[in-house]
């Protein structure tokens, strides 16, 4: 049905294909074509998620080609097993299966980085300048509201800083010393 065609990308069993200026994923389980996109990115190579565009908006289809996610974001990309969405200038997370965890009210959501690499029960959140945690391997839930100039983790703990006072929380949000 295309007058040309060309394998951009293969991923599990889906194929991406290129027609003038239009991408479409093609199901090899499913044995149909998905609707053109603008832009076809997969999650990862294991992934079975793909994150798509249309009009500069972004959305999600899954590997049976549902629309998991309408393309209806600014952006979203992938941070560990999660997706950060925007509408505007403000940031939320969601799961892959386009459960919206966080609302979109935070200026940064992004992973703590340790001398080890990311820590993954964890992620920074950010507000008007201000920094707190979520916990989305175990809490599922913010634990420490953005309040803090500064928060980092160091040997299993959270320093956390505010108007120059450093305290001291422990990874169950106990704040062992206050700021």
């Amino acid at each position: 049905q295309f007058a040309s065609c060309e394998l951009v990308a293969s991923n599990c069993s889906t194929l991406t294909l290129r027609d003038d200026s239009q991408l479409y994923l093609w199901s090899s389980n499913k044995r149909k074509l998905s609707k053109s996109y603008d832009t076809i990115e997969a999650i990862s190579k294991w992934n079975p998620y793909y994150i798509v565009s249309r009009d500069r908006r972004y959305g999600l289809v899954n590997s049976n080609l549902d629309l998991v996610v309408a393309c209806e974001y600014d952006t979203i990309q992938p941070l560990g097993k999660y997706l950060v969405y925007s509408t505007g200038s403000l940031f939320g997370l969601m799961s892959t299966k386009g459960d919206v965890i966080l609302q979109p009210k935070y200026s940064s959501i992004e992973e703590f980085g340790t001398q080890f690499g990311p820590l993954e029960e964890y992620l920074k959140i950010s507000c008007e300048g201000k920094w707190g945690y979520y916990g989305h391997n175990l809490h599922q839930s913010v634990l420490l509201e953005p309040e803090y100039d500064n928060i980092i983790f160091k040997q299993g703990w959270f320093i956390v800083e505010s108007n120059g006072r450093i305290g001291l929380v422990d990874n169950s949000c106990t704040h062992v010393l206050s700021c």
